[in-house]
């Protein structure tokens, strides 16, 4: 087997990593953070702090009406804190990809802590807002902006 030029395949790799990039992030207002981050509060379902410890994946044939074929992932959490939703240790998280589609959903790993804001009856997180990895430098703030949680995981 013989790769062809190296031009092409780096133009290659640089295609996969513009249709993996094709989400494009509308937030409110972005020169007032804090009001972003009220209403991002305000709408979530959810809001905690946890590892996600299994996924589950199907297929789907369409989604909201249109036929493409997507990967539906439901992400199962054991939360450490709640801020907002069940006082519960297990919390499960829905997003679906597709290399088709632009959705903004997180798209969760396995054994990955996550500080989570969750949306809707069948709860979803953005990439384009407070949803981070617990390692990133950001979520200490984050959770500072939060307060004390409404429910910890007994130790």
């Amino acid at each position: 087997m013989t790769i062809g030029h190296p031009a092409l395949l780096v133009l290659g790799l640089f295609a996969v990593a513009r249709i993996a990039e094709a989400c494009t992030c509308v937030t409110g207002d972005p020169h007032d953070e804090n009001k972003v981050f009220r209403e991002s509060r305000q709408r979530a379902v959810l809001v905690f702090a946890g590892k996600v410890v299994a996924l589950q994946t199907s297929e789907e044939g369409s989604y909201l009406g249109a036929n493409v074929r997507m990967n539906h992932t439901v992400a199962t959490f054991t939360a450490y804190r709640v801020w907002k939703g069940p006082k519960a240790e297990t919390v499960q998280v829905h997003f679906r990809s597709s290399p088709q589609s632009a959705l903004c959903e997180y798209p969760f790993v396995p054994d990955t802590e996550y500080l989570v804001f969750a949306y809707g009856d069948e709860p979803s997180a953005s990439a384009c807002d407070f949803t981070m990895p617990l390692a990133d430098q950001k979520a200490a703030s984050v959770e500072g902006r939060l307060g004390k949680a409404s429910w910890k995981r007994a130790p």
